[in-house]
């Protein structure tokens, strides 16, 4: 039911206790997409939590969006 109710506010893509991470979009492409900008911000979740003795640091709404900026933003080095 929470998760029906988060995915009818506009949620792409969303962590389930004892479940995992799904993702889903109107393409293949866009669920890929989008699962592999969760997984990127799951690494970098999971990367802070030592400098927090372990304890999960929670992201402000603004913190996220910056987050899934700079990880969205570097999927495509166009440089190379």
């Amino acid at each position: 039911r929470q998760v029906k109710e988060l995915a009818n506010n506009g949620a792409d893509s969303m962590f389930i206790a004892n479940h995992g991470f799904i993702a889903y979009g109107k393409t293949l492409n866009q669920a890929l997409e989008r699962a592999r900008v969760g997984e990127a911000l799951a690494q970098n979740f999971l990367l802070i939590m030592p400098k927090n003795f372990g304890k999960p640091f929670i992201l402000t709404s603004k913190e996220m969006a910056a987050q899934r900026a700079e990880v969205v933003g570097t999927a495509y080095d166009q440089s190379k």
